[in-house]
Formats: C-alpha cells, sequence, structure tokens
C-alpha cells in the first residue's frame, strides 16, 4: 500500500490509521462479527413476528368480508372468488415469514477443527415444521452409523447433529482429523423416522463428515407424522414400500426434497 510516498505492508488482522498502527488479534474481530450477526438475526426475528401479526390481522378481516358478501352475493360471485385467492396468497405469506421467522431464530452451529456438524429443518408440505422426529445417519449398506449419534426435531423441525474426536469415542474415532489433504470419510445418508422406527425418508444427497465443516440440510416430507425415539440397526420401511437395499439411494420413499438455503 502506498502512502505518502512510502510502501506500507499490511498484515492480516491489522488497522493502519493515519496517526499509528495497532493490531487486532483474529479471534477479537471473529466475536465481534458474530455478536453483530447475532443481534441482527435477533432484531430481524422481532420485525418478522411483527409482519405476522399484521398479516393474522388481515386474514381475520379478510374472512370475515368473505363470510358477509357469501351471504349476500352468493359463493360463486367474482367478488368473494377474487376475496378468496387474496386470501390464499395472504396465507403463503404467512407461512413464508413462519420459514424466515425460525431461519432467524436459529443460531448458526460454531465448529472447531475437531468437529464436524449437521443441521437443518425437517418440514411437511405446507413448510410447517414437523416436532419428535428421529433424525439420523446410515451407511451405504443401509446401516446405522451408530457413532454419529442421532438427533430429534423440535418443535419448529429443526435439528442438529455433531460428532467430536476430541469429545466421542476418543479411543476409536470415527474419523480422525489428518494432516494436509488426505482425509478419507466415508460417505453417509439421512433417514428420518417416526416414533415407531418406521422409514419416512431417505435422503439421496450422500454427505461426506469431516472436521472442521457444518452441513446444513432442509428437508420437505409429504405426510404429517409424530414423536421421536432412537434408530435402531435398521429402519423399517412404511408399509407398502420396499425393503432397504445395500444403497439406500435405490429405495422407496415419500414425496420429498432437499434443498440448501443459505442460512
Amino acid at each position: 500500500m502506498l502512502h505518502n510516498n512510502k510502501y506500507i505492508f499490511i498484515q492480516e488482522g491489522t488497522v493502519v490509521s493515519s496517526r499509528k498502527e495497532r493490531s487486532i488479534p483474529l479471534n477479537t474481530i471473529s466475536e465481534t462479527l458474530e455478536k453483530g450477526i447475532s443481534g441482527t438475526d435477533a432484531e430481524r426475528k422481532i420485525g418478522i413476528e411483527g409482519l405476522m401479526r399484521v398479516r393474522g390481522a388481515k386474514a381475520t378481516r379478510l374472512e370475515r368480508e368473505k363470510l358477509r358478501l357469501s351471504k349476500k352475493l352468493g359463493a360463486n360471485h367474482p367478488r368473494v372468488m377474487e376475496l378468496t385467492n387474496t386470501i390464499e396468497v395472504n396465507r403463503g405469506l404467512i407461512r413464508d415469514l413462519e420459514v424466515q421467522r425460525d431461519h432467524a431464530g436459529t443460531e448458526i452451529p460454531g465448529v472447531d477443527e475437531n468437529t464436524w456438524i449437521l443441521h437443518g429443518f425437517v418440514r411437511d408440505k405446507n413448510f410447517k415444521g414437523i416436532p419428535n422426529l428421529t433424525v439420523a445417519l446410515y451407511d451405504q449398506q443401509g446401516k446405522w452409523v451408530g457413532q454419529l449419534g442421532y438427533a430429534c426435531t423440535n418443535k419448529t423441525g429443526y435439528f442438529k447433529l455433531s460428532y467430536s474426536n476430541m469429545r466421542d469415542d476418543r479411543e476409536k474415532p470415527w474419523f480422525t482429523a489428518l494432516t494436509g489433504k488426505a482425509r478419507q470419510c466415508p460417505q453417509v445418508f439421512i433417514r428420518i423416522s417416526d416414533q415407531k422406527g418406521m422409514l419416512l425418508y431417505t435422503d439421496k444427497q450422500s454427505l461426506t463428515p469431516e472436521p472442521g465443516r457444518v452441513d446444513y440440510r432442509e428437508i420437505l416430507l409429504g405426510n404429517e407424522v409424530d414423536a421421536c425415539k432412537p434408530p435402531e440397526g435398521t429402519m423399517r420401511p412404511k408399509p407398502g414400500t420396499e425393503k432397504p437395499t445395500t444403497k439406500p439411494s435405490s429405495q422407496k420413499e415419500d414425496q420429498g426434497t432437499t434443498e440448501k438455503p443459505g442460512k
């Protein structure tokens, strides 16, 4: 950098002013940014909840007006049909706001060089979070990778699963943080089950757990289901579907999609 006809070499984490040069530790910068992001998300959640209240009040008014006009003009009158369409649009907006509220209220998990984290949401076809489901990881032979544990979805459908080779299975870690680029971690697949252990969903997109990494998934299920239990060695498929094969991606499951939003 050229300053007052002299070259000044700036190192990472260094702030240069016209008066003097001072160093700021990188961890201080990181903590400051994290606090700022956390505060922004909290404020955003409050704002979204305010919009939801406004939309909720509007929905009530629209329903009352629709009822009034239906009695006066008939259910098939153009004005009533137009109100019906407006009500559906408003419902969609409320649904989208609920999703955004859940995102804003979810803390971004921190991770160190020895830890891998998988987190995300499980929702129904109406984008409502589904609670009390079991989220676990299975290998290519369809066996539960017990060392990676399992997670249960909360009331918003959120789940978080983490593994650390410094905390879990210290004597025989499932993966080892190797030096350089020599990381060879087995691929795993997400499976979701209900309280009876019935298989509801198998992700066709594999995951490769690696230390120092955070993976995120949003999964949509076709049907509403309930309560959580620990996974067994293998999952029983839903009645009428094929039994698990050696490759989870080839078995049948409820129609669902997996996305990767930027959360």
